[in-house]
């Protein structure tokens, strides 16, 4: 039992490491996109619209995770080393692509490889310790959280020395800035994508000794449903999921992707619109609006940190109703205080980051206790979260340009009162699901 365990702690380890390891290559492209631009001798522009593959790639990664895992569940560890070699070899090859055109495709084979890797890592987690899935999917955003802040410790020394132009010319378009020191960025992809795939290897290993090593003990999975393989028309019935409960599981199901849509749409809006709305509303300067930026993110890497430890002690139905209340209430202060003054924005800040960071991986946790969280259901997790991410962001832009800077806490407290109505209908369609199951064994 105890080298069991052992075992388990080992794999949840190995797959943060994982994640730290997605959150420094996704992350790469804000604090390199001036050596990528001088590199490639493009504009902005160009270099966005090629980041904007990432986006691409994550719904072709989803879907084909989203079979290949119910497909192929007795081999997650190989889907995992595979992406992550793939990976590691986009991130390291990316400098030294010809175009600026060919660097959309490494972009989207990053996206493809990371919905790969979070669908079957996350299933894995589900299926080797459901008992501390919540404790353990917890553990694994604080690594991509840690990943996202190493990437611009990384990647620093190898950054160019710029000269920004003057205020008086900035209207030209012909330099954007003066080179002092040349970019040798491109090492610092190379290091990431062989630490990349370097963490890959473990991910085979694990798979060979699964299937070729005598006397290799396997870790043990509670039921043989989380296990079993499952027919295409199984896969996409929610009742499969439902226990037979054919309307109860595409209830289930519709509830988690507007819980999903909003969270991460409002996660990923505020925290690209909050150094704008610093910088319009209390002039922030770059730098004061850059450690903006970061404290929201350290707030969500420290908020998934408590989230794992709370996860252990309070039961996932009780803790994850809290977390809703507590985010709601997080929203409307910032709604009501973040405009008054800086002091308040930048507590509101770090305390949103800390109470939205845990939302992710507790509702997960809490919807694997209504329904079996397979490939499947977490691919429609992950269409939610990306159709979030570029519906909110969209729509904000738009709103910032109408109604100006407070749009983003307006639509941060829509979020706030959204995912709190969300919880609340799970939680009906819950007790929905147990007055059917008396009723199913009253019959029989």
């Amino acid at each position: 039992m105890v080298s069991q365990d052992i075992n388990k702690i080992n794999r949840v380890f190995m797959l943060l490491l994982v994640w730290g390891s997605m959150g420094l290559y996704l992350e790469m492209p804000g604090p390199t996109m001036i050596d990528i631009k001088i590199i490639f001798k493009a504009t902005y522009e160009d270099v966005s619209r090629s980041v904007s593959g990432r986006g691409a790639g994550g719904f072709c990664g989803a879907l084909v995770a989203g079979f290949l895992v119910d497909r192929f569940s007795h081999s997650l560890d190989l889907l995992i080393a595979l992406a992550e070699t793939v990976a590691g070899l986009a991130i390291m090859t990316l400098p030294y692509t010809f175009t600026i055109n060919t660097l959309w495709f490494h972009y989207f084979t990053l996206g493809v490889c990371s919905g790969v890797v979070g669908i079957a890592g996350i299933r894995s987690v589900i299926t080797l310790w459901p008992e501390k899935t919540a404790v353990s999917l917890q553990l694994l955003h604080v690594g991509y959280g840690i990943g996202a802040l190493m990437v611009p410790l990384a990647v620093n020394p190898f950054l160019a020395i710029v000269e920004l132009p003057k205020q008086k010319d900035l209207h030209k378009k012909t330099e954007y800035f003066r080179i002092i020191k040349g970019t040798h960025v491109q090492y610092a992809y190379v290091a990431i994508g062989i630490g990349t795939i370097l963490l890959s290897l473990t991910f085979y290993r694990f798979h060979f000794q699964r299937y070729f090593c005598k006397g290799y003990k396997r870790v043990k999975t509670s039921t043989e449903a989380l296990t079993r393989k499952l027919t295409f028309k199984e896969m996409i019935n929610p009742a499969t999921y439902a226990n037979g409960q054919f309307c109860y599981g595409v209830y289930t199901l519709f509830m988690l992707f507007m819980y999903y849509f909003s969270m991460v749409g409002g996660l990923e809006m505020f925290g690209q619109f909050v150094r704008s709305f610093s910088v319009e509303v209390f002039k922030f300067t770059k730098t004061e609006a850059s450690y903006l930026n970061m404290t929201f993110w350290l707030g969500i890497t420290i908020g998934r940190l408590v989230g794992s430890v709370l996860s252990n002690y309070i039961p996932i139905k009780k803790l994850f109703m809290f977390q809703v209340l507590m985010h709601t209430f997080s929203a409307t202060m910032l709604n009501v205080y973040a405009s008054i003054s800086p002091t308040l924005l930048w507590y509101c800040t770090a305390f949103e980051g800390f109470l939205i960071s845990t939302l992710n991986a507790s509702g997960i946790a809490y919807g694997n206790t209504l329904i079996e969280i397979s490939g499947m259901c977490l691919m429609i997790i992950q269409f939610a979260g990306s159709f979030g991410d570029l519906s909110f962001i969209w729509v904000e832009g738009k709103l910032y340009d109408t109604y100006g800077p407070k749009s983003v806490l307006y639509i941060l407290q829509l979020v706030g009162i959204v995912l709190l109505f969300c919880a609340l209908f799970l939680r009906i369609g819950e007790r929905y699901k147990r007055v059917k199951e008396v009723e199913l064994l009253i019959k029989t």
